[in-house]
């Protein structure tokens, strides 16, 4: 890239560093995506590009520092000073791994991740604190070896169809109320039922059916 004045205000021979001011941001050359930028230096407009080592995405009206080769290619090295410095935005144009030998804290008002694809996290143990936690997804799939909660409150809104198939399951209930609007229906290969106390069951109808025996047995029985 060769700088756009006919005049160079450096020596030919000399590696030289100077301020400048942003004019203008390249966004498209020929329908390509550029990160050519223009800067003004004593009222001169040179045609510069972004060093490797300067994420702080320029803006038109900042002031950085600008360096130039021997052959007068420049390259934005740092912004000194913005004209908004209310926004911010670190760019890197290829792959980015930022490394920790501590720890490594995000910390703001809002934290927002966008990610064109996916996110993918790796760690040994991941902790969450939260006053409220809010997922939508199409699909949820999850997958553990163990899975532990402790609940004090729980409510679950299905509105369509639910499914859970298990090879073994436990529940201990201090208390337990189910209503069922429509049909209730039972399968299984034996049934046990304890009850210490009473066990009542009022149906308009009531049908037992056994196909083989059918065993009553007390001290009492009432019928009618």
């Amino acid at each position: 890239m060769s700088v756009l004045s006919k005049h160079a205000p450096m020596s030919v021979h000399d590696n030289i560093t100077l301020k400048g001011i942003i004019v203008q941001v390249i966004e498209e050359i020929n329908g390509v995506k550029s990160r050519d930028y223009e800067v003004m230096i004593n009222e001169r407009t040179y045609a510069v590009t972004l060093a490797s080592g300067c994420l702080l995405e320029p803006a038109e009206q900042d002031i950085c520092m600008v360096y130039f080769d021997e052959q007068h290619q420049g390259w934005i090295t740092s912004v000194l000073i913005q004209q908004d410095p209310s926004i911010q935005i670190l760019k890197h144009y290829g792959d980015l791994l930022l490394m920790a030998k501590g720890d490594l804290h995000f910390k703001g008002k809002d934290i927002v991740s966008d990610a064109h694809e996916s996110v993918s996290m790796s760690n040994k143990d991941m902790y969450v604190y939260s006053q409220r936690i809010k997922f939508k997804s199409d699909l949820a799939l999850a997958t553990t070896e163990r899975t532990q909660l402790s609940i004090r409150s729980l409510h679950l809104n299905v509105c369509g169809k639910a499914e859970s198939v298990v090879q073994s399951l436990k529940q201990v209930l201090q208390k337990s109320f189910r209503t069922i609007r429509d049909h209730d229906e039972k399968q299984s290969e034996s049934a046990y039922h304890h009850v210490d106390g009473n066990i009542e069951v009022h149906a308009d109808n009531s049908m037992t059916y056994g196909k083989d025996n059918m065993v009553l047995e007390a001290e009492k029985i009432h019928l009618g």
